[in-house]
């Protein structure tokens, strides 16, 4: 069987609490921060928060979950422990009909990853996070059937942790005829050196970032901006740019900016990158172009920023019929806001 995306990632079960400015203060985080924490202390806090929700969460994971409420084939390669966090993240892909295989992904006795996200009135997200078991992927891990078998594979391993370079060189290896994607969601260049940096980025096909991490990125290399890495990189690599309500910049062979629609009230921003990159990928993966795939892209992140929690709870399938019959990229009406519905 052939996938549209297989995603190395971490598996994660966020609890989700609205909380306000003055808890985010009590608990040592500024508004967007995040900070870890062992499996006490976040047990400790969920207990003096208001009753929060459990859902299936982790960068790149939610992207899978994407690709299959849009109709696609996702498949999961990743850990995650055999506790209560463990079975939601386990039976949401079940639900959603994403394969991942028990026999290397579930830990005996090992802690699913964690992360506490913080949700204030304004819609904007900070975090507490667990790593737990999540980390230990190996070389060992990569199943080379499987990777083979994928139009795209996802990388959601952090940049940081120096151990994942020989996995996702392994993977890539393995994945040969498969384009390479990575996200900038856990880029930080006051950790690793240009050098390393550039040796990820010999690996991939597609970088996938926000305009913050896009330009952490090209300061690190020693770029401007983006559109300075761009223009200087050699155009082996197509980079996807986010900018929040103000567009998309899709940089490679070809270039494309593709502005985006305001919607009425954000309730949470949490997975709307990953949201995009299911759209974008789910599109590529049927040689759509990067415009058409990128404003599914949008229309995916557009919901996933009015809904509580990273992952769709309702049906995307009507945004790939949209696109097909040449709808443009426009938003559901319902989610405008009232100044641009006109």
């Amino acid at each position: 069987m052939q996938y549209d995306v297989v995603g190395i990632c971490k598996a994660y079960t966020d609890e989700w609490v609205r909380v306000s400015d003055a808890d985010l203060s009590r608990l040592g985080l500024t508004k967007c921060g995040s900070r870890p924490a062992n499996i006490d202390e976040i047990e400790r806090i969920l207990a003096s928060l208001p009753p929060g929700r459990k859902i299936a969460g982790g960068p790149v994971a939610n992207t899978i979950a994407g690709i299959a409420n849009l109709g696609g084939w996702g498949a999961f390669i990743g850990k995650y422990g055999d506790d209560a966090r463990g079975r939601i993240f386990q039976d949401d892909y079940r639900q959603r009909n994403v394969f991942m295989d028990k026999n290397k992904t579930v830990i005996k006795g090992g802690d699913t990853a964690c992360c506490l996200v913080l949700v204030t009135p304004d819609g904007e997200r900070s975090f507490i996070t667990n790593q737990g078991v999540s980390m230990d992927l190996g070389v060992n891990d990569m199943p080379a059937g499987l990777l083979s078998s994928g139009q795209f594979v996802f990388f959601g391993l952090p940049f940081w942790h120096e151990s994942h370079l020989p996995v996702l060189r392994h993977a890539a290896r393995l994945a040969r005829q498969a384009r390479k994607v990575i996200n900038l969601q856990s880029y930080d260049p006051s950790i690793r050196s240009a050098d390393f940096t550039r040796a990820l980025l010999a690996e991939v096909d597609i970088v996938i970032g926000n305009r913050t991490e896009f330009q952490a990125l090209s300061n690190n290399l020693g770029f401007a901006d983006s559109a300075e890495l761009h223009a200087k990189w050699p155009h082996t690599i197509t980079w996807c740019e986010t900018s929040g309500g103000d567009g998309v910049h899709i940089r490679g062979v070809e270039v494309h900016f593709i502005p985006t629609t305001p919607v009425a009230t954000v309730t949470d921003t949490t997975g709307a990158g990953d949201a995009f990159a299911a759209g974008l990928l789910y599109g590529m993966a049927r040689n759509w172009g990067w415009k058409k795939s990128a404003l599914l892209g949008h229309r995916c992140a557009t919901d996933i920023i009015v809904t509580e929690g990273a992952r769709p709870i309702r049906p995307w399938k009507n945004f790939v019929a949209v696109e097909n019959d040449g709808g443009g990229g426009g938003v559901p009406r319902e989610l405008l806001r009232k100044d641009e519905g006109r």
